[in-house]
């Protein structure tokens, strides 16, 4: 997966390992229906708990955001024009606000909650 800043797209790369290989686009829009802009990165979720460490470039500093009750395998991004790291629905491409109140949202990455990948 690949992320198109200023085109608010997601490209999917699939079938690596084969000799027919495809490439698919996910428009990314807001719950107006507008295109989003300026996404950074995007991050599958792997545990229903864990950390988003998110780049807040416009407030100069990294936040940590301790999670829980999350869906595994469910993607998340770091979109400027929403400054939030959202939720995408992965089927419409609608971005959800998720961590609000950021300046220039950038790098994202998740770490799961160690615990939570066994069940405890």
């Amino acid at each position: 997966m690949l992320t198109s800043g200023a085109d608010g797209q997601l490209i999917f790369m699939n079938g690596f390992d084969q000799l027919t290989r495809s490439v698919s686009f996910l428009q990314l829009i807001d719950s107006t229906g507008k295109n989003v802009s300026s996404l950074d990165d995007a991050v599958f979720v792997l545990s229903p708990s864990g950390s988003f460490y998110v780049a807040d470039t416009g407030n100069n500093r990294i936040l940590k955001v301790d999670v829980t009750g999350l869906t595994p395998m469910s993607l998340y991004a770091s979109v400027g024009s929403q400054n939030a790291v959202s939720s995408v629905e992965l089927s419409t491409g609608t971005a959800t606000p998720f961590i609000t109140n950021l300046n220039a949202p950038h790098g994202l990455a998740f770490a799961p909650n160690f615990n939570s990948l066994f069940g405890k």
